[in-house]
């Protein structure tokens, strides 16, 4: 039995879907659990998976070749962002360096070719009618308003400098410089300098520190820390 087909079957066994997967610092993804104050761990993912998102029934991961989006597979090189879409159960699947957008639905798996693409993307999100991406050169970044249906994107605002940025599942940035997070008219002054912020589910974002991973979330003023003892 492979370490994918044994992951897919621990997930399965699993009924509290992830909030999402945090990168241990041997390079695996592990799970993370929890509600709001209560967070655990799960078992490290096969080092061959680059991302992994479970959305509904839908499991899907990406390694450096392969997206699996539940029984479909599509070969694509590289990393892979999952933007998934609660209005119309959509995942939208971004492969920047195939110049691809994966749509997966319930039983299907389109591919859409779009050889324009930014470079350095870090964060992609669908936001109401819109994709959202972010990208990033040094310390400046830039935002992106995307069609879904002509594929068609534009800047969607002046560049910007901050020590990390990123879109939360609904689509709203999140920027972080030094100690201060920002999320709309939210502020959250943490107790170290800020290096990377990253998605996860149900709005929770993930801001990492050269110590702590602080949970944050835009309807709370609090923030929590992730654990970090693994199973």
């Amino acid at each position: 039995m492979s370490a994918i087909t044994l992951f897919l079957l621990v997930q399965a066994a699993i009924s509290l879907p992830p909030l999402g997967f945090l990168r241990q610092p041997d390079g695996r993804l592990c799970a993370l659990y929890g509600v709001r104050g209560s967070f655990s761990i799960g078992e490290p993912l096969p080092e061959e998976i680059l991302a992994a998102l479970e959305w509904g029934a839908a499991r899907l991961y990406k390694t450096p070749s392969v997206l699996r989006a539940a029984n479909h597979i599509h070969e694509a090189p590289g990393p892979a962002l999952f933007a998934p879409d609660a209005s119309n159960g959509l995942v939208y699947v971004l492969l920047p360096e195939a110049g691809e957008l994966a749509v997966y639905s319930p039983g299907n798996l389109r591919i859409q070719l779009v050889p324009e693409l930014p470079r350095h993307i870090i964060a992609f999100a669908k936001a109401g009618a819109r994709l959202r991406l972010v990208t990033r050169q040094a310390t400046s970044f830039q935002i992106y308003a995307m069609d879904p249906v002509t594929w068609s994107m534009a800047p969607a605002g002046p560049p910007w400098n901050a020590a990390a940025a990123t879109l939360d599942r609904q689509g709203e940035l999140w920027t972080a410089e030094d100690r201060l997070v920002r999320s709309g008219g939210r502020l959250w002054l943490l107790e170290e300098a800020v290096l990377s912020l990253q998605p996860l589910e149900d709005g929770w974002i993930v801001a990492e520190t050269s110590g702590n991973r602080y949970l944050l979330r835009r309807d709370s003023a609090e923030e929590y820390v992730a654990p970090t003892n693994l199973p």
